[in-house]
Order: C-alpha cells, then structure tokens, then sequence
C-alpha cells in the first residue's frame, strides 16, 4: 500500500521522518505479511499524530534538515541509481545496532553515505526533540538516547489528549489552513471573515 502525504513544506518531511514519528507509527500502525512488515495506516499513524508547535527559528531547522535529507537521497539515487531507499535504511539500521560491518556493507557506505544519512537524521532527531521541548530525552553529545522509545510514546500520548481537549475548545492546529479550513468572505462585498 502507498500513502501519499501531500505537503509541500519540507518541514513537515523533517518531522515525519524524525524518531519521534517512527516511534509513534511504529506503535500505532499495524503488522502484515509473512514478515510481520509495519504498515503505515494514515488514520492511525498521520491523524493522531501531534506535531510540535515549535518556534519560527526551530521550524526552519527542522525544515532545512528535512531539505537536506530529500536532497542527499535523491542525489545519491540520481548519482547510482542502483542504490535504493531500502538498502540505504537496511544499513543505517545496522550501522546503529551497532552490528559489525562486512566489505560489501563498507563498500555500500561509501558508495551511499549511508554515514551521512545517519548523520542527518541525528541532526533532524534532535531539532524534532527541541520543538517539542524534550532536551531531557538527549544525551550529553545532543543525540537522542535509543531507550527512549516509551517515553516518547507517553508523552505523544498525552500531547495527543492535550489536543483533543483543544479541538474540543475550538482550537485546531491546522496543517495546510488554506485548504483545510479556508477564510471565506461572506459577499463580494463583505471582507469581514469568520
């Protein structure tokens, strides 16, 4: 199954490929297949989801890094367009377990610096986790601690009932408010909007 997600906003792509997501949709969608595969379900894991509300200067932190991750990836598949997005995951994911590195691993490092994918995200982990205001959650060196993982869900938890309570008030913290809840004028006339 595809899931297209809409928005131009390179922010947005910062936050949904941060830890803090995958964390989130990891736990919230389902499994399928032989292999017990995750499987992104938008009404479960893109709906609920409570993004952070963060500053303007932290916003477009999150933003050039979410540019940043676009652009190395489809540079490293326009350079070697035998490199895909899965074996490029496959081994960041082995690179941070921690697991030892075969020559064929190495030379597939070097080929799609997988080195520098890694380090992207680290960066991008940690502008998510200042917009939420979870410093707490980070290491001395400022990356976000692996064993975090229930925490994180906790506290998105909570965000999430937070703004349930707020939608509930009146208050809804629109993605794309021009398309979602659009200011319209009562007349042709008639610039007062409601």
């Amino acid at each position: 199954m595809l899931i297209a997600i809409a928005l131009e906003d390179a922010y947005f792509l910062g936050v949904l490929s941060s830890k803090v997501h995958v964390t989130w949709a990891l736990t919230a969608g389902g499994r399928l297949g032989v292999g017990n595969d995750p499987r992104y379900n938008k009404t479960r894991c893109f709906d609920p989801f409570p993004f952070p509300v963060p500053t303007p200067d932290r916003q477009q932190k999150i933003r050039d890094l979410g540019e940043r991750l676009d652009s190395h990836r489809k540079r490293i598949q326009a350079q070697h367009p035998d490199v895909t997005i899965t074996a490029m995951y496959n081994l960041l994911e082995k690179i941070r377990a921690g697991e030892p590195l075969t020559d064929k691993d190495r030379e597939f490092n070097n080929k799609a610096l997988v080195s520098t994918l890694k380090q992207i995200h680290d960066e991008l982990d940690a502008a998510v986790f200042e917009a939420y205001g979870w410093d707490d959650l980070k290491d001395e060196g400022g990356k976000v601690k692996d064993e975090m993982n229930e925490i994180i869900l906790e506290r998105l938890v909570a965000l999430n009932a937070e703004r349930a309570e707020e939608e509930r008030n009146g208050l809804v913290r629109w993605l794309r408010p021009d398309y979602q809840h659009p200011v319209k004028p009562n007349s042709a006339n008639d610039r007062n909007y409601y």
